[in-house]
């Protein structure tokens, strides 16, 4: 009996001892993504269309902790790629750190081809490389009084330049000062207006909730630190608010104001030009009148000198972490139109680009 016991017994150990060294044998098929929290609904959406498409790569995991974690977990090896949703500069990495400077790669990527070929540089370096991925442009959007819709020459005249600060600081004004009307919106954004006088309507602002990254890069780009409004708590909610509220004011994420029905919502001009729902921007003309302007929606979000309501997506990844074969897989995978559906979902605009380190700003 005592014999069987002790076969027993070695039999169970070496059972485990074997489970042990085949668990350590065998890659580990999950990669670790993490970093900001306004892109991970976007990430959830599109790893898991990614897995569905390239079920023999590895299975992505994506933690939602902060750009600031994100970079630091790339920099020690915990993430295979670590995004932030702000524009990359040299002292976004810690001292010790540095940007890749992979040549021949500056435009934006659009067919896997020349992505393999960066791909085979990736092998060659060192360094964190810095993919843009996505734009999240946002649109300001307002359910403006009857006055208002009623004067081209006053809806038009709602023309902001965002090189002048005090144009910044108005919007500021609209959701820190609840006794902020309408009429006052006009007259500050035209001040040589005499004379004017129209109603006393309320202007109601609408925020998203706390926690967004719409909201997030809103209140960044205005520097709005107190806010009191009325809350939407996703960009559906926030269109239907709008429309169902007269003299509302809010913004939303750019492919969602492309998709709305048209609902008497206004949108405002950024140095007499606007995005549109056709293919085409709109454009003011000095008489007054508008005209579809030469870029397309998309080209002007993407253009540096285009429409400036926008933040980037960026992915950090480095060349020599173990797993950077599955974050190349991953960013080839976003290129193909196999990755359309999560673009339109969020709302977001398509840009896969290599920030390489001599165009990356010091500050």
């Amino acid at each position: 009996m005592k014999k069987k016991t002790i076969i027993l017994i070695v039999i169970i150990v070496t059972s485990i001892v074997s489970i042990f060294i085949w668990s350590l044998a065998m890659p580990s098929r999950l990669v670790y993504f993490g970093g900001s929290s306004s892109v991970n609904p976007f990430m959830q959406i599109a790893t898991k269309k990614f897995g569905e498409e390239y079920k023999h790569s590895d299975e992505i995991i994506y933690n939602s902790n902060g750009s600031q974690n994100g970079v630091k977990s790339v920099e020690n090896g915990t993430y295979s790629a670590g995004m932030i949703s702000k524009e990359v500069k040299q002292n976004t990495l810690s001292s010790g750190s540095d940007f890749s400077n992979i040549q021949g790669f500056d435009n934006e990527f659009e067919d896997t081809k020349t992505f393999n070929d960066f791909r085979n540089e990736v092998n060659k370096t060192k360094g964190i490389n810095a993919m843009e991925f996505a734009i999240d442009a946002i649109v300001i959007m307002y359910n403006p009084p009857k006055w208002f819709i009623e004067n081209p020459e006053i809806a038009n005249s709602i023309n902001f330049d965002f090189n002048k600060d005090d144009h910044k600081k108005i919007v500021k004004k609209i959701y820190s000062n609840p006794n902020y009307m309408w009429a006052d919106f006009v007259k500050e954004l035209n001040p040589e207006i005499k004379d004017f006088n129209h109603g006393n309507e309320l202007l109601m602002p609408v925020s998203r909730e706390s926690g967004s990254g719409t909201r997030s890069a809103f209140d960044d780009f205005f520097e709005i630190e107190d806010i009191d409004s009325g809350t939407a708590n996703s960009n559906g909610s926030m269109i239907t608010q709008l429309r169902d509220t007269k003299g509302s004011f809010g913004y939303v994420s750019y492919g969602f104001y492309k998709n709305s029905e048209n609902n008497n919502l206004q949108t405002p001009w950024f140095n007499n030009k606007r995005l549109s729902k056709d293919e085409f921007i709109e454009v003011l003309n000095d008489d007054g009148t508008i005209q579809p302007g030469e870029s397309k929606n998309e080209e002007h979000i993407k253009s540096d000198a285009g429409y400036e309501l926008k933040r980037p997506f960026i992915m950090l990844f480095d060349s020599e972490n173990k797993k950077t074969n599955s974050v190349l897989e991953f960013v080839e995978f976003l290129i193909t139109e196999k990755a359309n559906s999560a673009y339109e979902e969020e709302g977001l605009v398509r840009k896969v680009q290599y920030h390489k380190y001599d165009l990356i700003p010091n500050d």
